[in-house]
């Protein structure tokens, strides 16, 4: 089994499903549902040692809205845009929403404060799982979720809060949790990778050349590896990782580089499994960390939820090179 290393145990902080993250400028912000397990959506700042995990604490914002579900957080397009958050509320409707963060410009933190918010296709659709955004410095978030018919469904944003019909991804079929997407820029087979469990467990993979594929029917690869819940998707020294939770009773956490190759030609992407010695519930959150003025090395780091009974929040370095 694979350690941690630089691991944080932020006692105290608790959700019932692992946390969304995103890291602008080596400064990571946490958004979980629950703060002691209650229904609340929480975003935090972890701060303390430049450029470590351990001894961090989260400076915590405990906002008014809740979910069922777990939220998403994403990078943006633009200065103050830098992060954007996305959340099913506890609405008899369950409505999907989309904020973006104000995000102070000289430390990257969270203000704490939303400076604005929309709900996405009000009246016509109902979240029915965790949402996902897949955003990145060039290109504004797409926000997906499982509707109230058990189907994958996107949204591009084409300006700031602003998002276009929802389009539906027949091809993905009946999941636990939602697709994730990543953009590629050059792989076998197209330009975005998608990620899912299905419902019967297994990893399915896939290539698109659209971002929003919805007149497509890519070739779908099952990988071998099984999940309890929805795959984390990030890069890592110019290549692509996959995290998840495996279905071995324990909740291991499992981590594995993506042969990108091999999913070009149909075949099952994964082809080793480094096994953490450490256990979540609900799905981990990968982020691949560039090096920085305070750590001078690339940087796995993995976050997820405890099996304490608390659901502790943890994070720790994976890889670092």
């Amino acid at each position: 089994m694979g350690d941690v290393v630089d691991k944080v145990t932020w006692w105290g902080d608790g959700s019932t499903s692992g946390p969304a993250v995103i890291q602008p400028m080596d400064t990571p912000i946490l958004a979980w549902r629950g703060n002691q397990n209650s229904r609340n959506i929480t975003v935090a700042n972890a701060t303390g040692p430049p450029g470590q995990l351990a001894g961090t604490v989260l400076r915590k914002t405990v906002l008014a809205d809740s979910s069922p579900y777990a939220p998403a957080l994403a990078g943006g397009l633009l200065a103050d845009i830098h992060g954007q958050l996305a959340w099913v509320d506890i609405s008899a409707g369950q409505r999907l929403h989309v904020a973006t963060l104000e995000i102070e410009s000289r430390t990257f933190t969270f203000t704490g404060r939303l400076a604005g918010r929309t709900i996405v296709s009000d009246g016509v659709l109902s979240g029915r799982s965790a949402p996902t955004l897949a955003g990145s410095s060039r290109a504004f978030p797409q926000v997906g979720v499982v509707d109230q018919q058990g189907n994958q469904v996107v949204a591009n944003e084409s300006g700031p809060l602003v998002f276009s019909a929802l389009a539906t991804l027949a091809w993905v079929g009946a999941t636990r949790g939602p697709v994730r997407r990543f953009s590629l820029s050059d792989v076998p087979g197209g330009r975005f990778l998608w990620a899912w469990t299905a419902s019967d467990g297994f990893l399915r993979f896939a290539f698109t050349t659209s971002p929003t594929p919805s007149g497509e029917t890519p070739a779908v690869v099952r990988s071998a590896q099984q999940s309890i819940a929805q795959p984390s998707v990030t890069s890592y020294r110019g290549g692509v990782h996959v995290g998840w939770t495996g279905v071995d009773g324990t909740g291991l956490l499992n981590v594995a580089a993506l042969d990108l190759g091999r999913l070009g030609n149909g075949a099952d992407p994964i082809a080793s499994v480094n096994i953490l010695n450490e256990r979540g519930i609900g799905a981990p959150t990968l982020v691949g960390m560039a090096p920085t003025a305070n750590v001078r090395t690339h940087r796995l780091a993995i976050f997820w939820a405890g099996t304490d009974g608390q659901g502790t929040l943890n994070g720790g370095i994976v890889y670092r090179e």
